[in-house]
């Protein structure tokens, strides 16, 4: 569900590498039930390195990430690269981030901030839960760019983008106002290309990718100023 491609800790043998959400296969599900049920097995974060294999022949081999809770859900994690390190964003309130290793899935929680206050108070609506979305990408030369959604007791959602600085212990640094998107919008990708201009100068778009209602896949492109 949602996967998501974040940039290979090893780019000369592999493209990219792709983040996603699932179900444990079939016979490792006994490790991960919710109650007696194999069929009621919980969702789990998956990473797979084998973006070149991906690109060409749409397989690859995932291994399960090893942080988290077996027994709930896992999903909306954000991954980031620092260096040849991936790093995940587990939660935003706080804003817990893991080191997590490629190969084999292992993964640790080393850093863990709540020292924005607007996030804080956003995080202090009991009516409100707040995921991350996508992959982070880089803002500037201290922060990174991501997504994050809101969703309340509706079942509605709400997106804004954050940034957080790119060195640890990575706090967030500011929060946007929702974006334009319908309630029913849930964002599963970002990207900054810079893009030509009529009068030869360079400009930055926001795009960020989005279903609606579980049945459309939609573009909504906004000048890094908006």
């Amino acid at each position: 569900a949602s996967p998501a491609t974040t940039p290979a800790t090893t780019p000369a043998t592999d493209p990219f590498a792709l983040l996603f959400s699932s179900r444990p296969p079939t016979q490792h599900r006994p490790a991960c039930e919710r109650r007696s049920s194999n069929a009621d097995a919980v969702p789990q974060m998956y990473l797979s390195g084998d973006g070149a294999r991906l690109a060409s022949t749409g397989r690859g081999v995932a291994v399960r990430l090893q942080c988290g809770e077996a027994h709930r859900p896992e999903k909306n994690w954000i991954a980031f690269t620092v260096g040849s390190q991936l790093h995940l964003v587990y939660s935003l309130f706080p804003h817990a981030v893991l080191l997590s290793r490629l190969g084999d899935g292992m993964c640790e929680r080393l850093w863990s901030t709540a020292s924005f206050p607007p996030l804080n108070r956003l995080a202090g609506e009991g009516s409100l839960r707040i995921h991350g979305s996508a992959t982070a990408v880089r803002y500037s030369d201290d922060s990174f760019l991501a997504l994050m959604h809101t969703l309340d007791d509706a079942g509605d959602y709400a997106t804004l983008a954050y940034t957080f600085a790119s060195a640890p212990p990575f706090r967030v640094t500011a929060v946007s106002r929702a974006l334009p998107l319908p309630p029913t919008a849930f964002p599963s990708a970002l990207s900054l290309p810079t893009t030509g201009l009529q009068d030869g100068s360079r400009a930055e778009k926001l795009l960020v990718g989005y279903g609606v209602s579980d049945a459309q896949s939609r573009l909504l492109v906004l000048s890094r100023g908006t």
